[in-house]
């Protein structure tokens, strides 16, 4: 009797763990925000008390805690769901009262995509609603899983919208290396870092060109138009991340 008490009591554990949980993987990059409990957490723009944060997934509800206790009124998830872990997310979000409508997924992503149109569409509509979150001064989050590399692309398409002169050899760096961008995480595997490279880097250097065009020109982000073309993917980019020398 006393085995099988022992048994349940596991299992209890197992599945609160597992309900709580919102992603497989967990960045191991720290945070330059400490405001809120969440990895990997940055600020991407600042407009008096408006902040526009990227992340990883919240892990549990705690996190999701830290983001709406801190003044969060959005949120943008940019993944594509595996295990549950959205569903889990909206759930836990919902239990927390935090309104359903404020919660925005986009299927985004990192590699395998063949449409150029759509992945640029879903790249624009992102950056146009957290241009209505700064106009609305509404702080928003928004992530992926581990807040490293669709949320790095984000965050980089979105500076350059905004100041045109600021160098993608920077952004690259500041805004992706060092925040655990394809090889920069040690935790990747060599196949995982090539994909990035030959999917999501190359649409990152073809939007940025994209938005940082718009700019000059004050072109708004819903007049820019994509074009119907097929994806090329290129392994050989020459922009990459070297391992990061802290982990």
């Amino acid at each position: 009797m006393r085995a099988v008490t022992i048994i349940f009591a596991f299992f209890q554990i197992f599945m609160t763990e597992r309900s709580l949980s919102f992603s497989q993987f967990v960045s191991v990059f720290p945070s330059t925000f400490a405001d809120v409990s969440t990895p990997n957490t940055h600020i991407t723009h600042k407009n008096g008390y408006t902040l526009i944060l990227r992340g990883g997934t919240p892990r549990n509800s705690d996190d999701l805690k830290s983001l709406i206790d801190f003044g969060i009124h959005k949120i943008l998830i940019i993944k594509n769901e595996t295990k549950n872990e959205v569903q889990n997310e909206l759930a836990a979000l919902n239990e927390l009262n935090f309104p359903q409508k404020n919660v925005i997924r986009y299927k985004f992503l990192w590699k395998n995509f063949t449409s150029f149109k759509n992945q640029c569409e879903m790249t624009l509509d992102i950056l146009k609603e957290i241009e209505k979150s700064v106009d609305n001064k509404q702080s928003t989050y928004f992530h992926c899983s581990v807040g490293e590399d669709r949320t790095g692309y984000i965050s980089v398409l979105w500076k350059i919208y905004q100041n045109p002169n600021l160098k993608f050899d920077d952004l690259f760096n500041n805004e992706l290396c060092d925040h655990g961008y394809e090889g920069a995480n040690p935790n990747k595997g060599a196949r995982n870092v090539m994909e990035i490279r030959a999917y999501t880097t190359k649409m990152l250097l073809l939007m940025f060109n994209t938005l940082k065009q718009a700019s000059e020109k004050n072109t708004s982000l819903s007049d820019i138009q994509c074009p119907d073309i097929k994806f090329q993917p290129d392994p050989n980019i020459k922009y990459r991340c070297g391992p990061n020398s802290n982990f």
